[in-house]
């Protein structure tokens, strides 16, 4: 009986931490962390099909290597903040802030959706 107990208490826990690691904060997070580890594709992941879709994934790729060197020039991502989360059925609004190695800060919300069970950020580049 003592397995049985113990073997539902590693699956609930398996269970939680993978629940908990794919919310839309994570998910932002995540995002801006492969950004800052110049792995583009990955960071490409993150984003909407129709986000994708909108600009086409070369144009994607230039966008996000030049936010790999902005990065870095200003001494890399010394902390991602979460400040808020607020999800509302399939869409999410993420709220995030920067410190950067070199002190300065900046914030940014983030709007994501949920496609095929997964939270993707959703930008459309025409809007900023």
């Amino acid at each position: 009986m003592k397995k049985y107990t113990l073997l539902l208490l590693v699956l609930f826990g398996m269970f939680m931490l993978t629940g908990c690691s794919s919310g839309p904060g994570k998910v932002v997070e995540r995002f801006f962390q492969a950004i800052e580890a110049g792995e583009i594709t990955e960071a490409i992941g993150y984003l909407s099909s129709g986000a994708v879709q909108s600009l086409g994934e070369d144009k994607w790729r230039a966008l996000l290597s030049q936010g790999t060197a902005d990065i870095e020039a200003d001494g890399g991502l010394d902390k991602i903040d979460i400040i808020s989360e607020e999800v509302t059925g399939e869409t999410a609004e993420v709220e995030v802030e920067f410190t950067y190695g070199n002190g300065n800060q900046d914030s940014d919300t983030v709007d994501l959706i949920e496609e095929d069970g997964d939270w993707k950020i959703h930008v459309d580049p025409y809007s900023k």
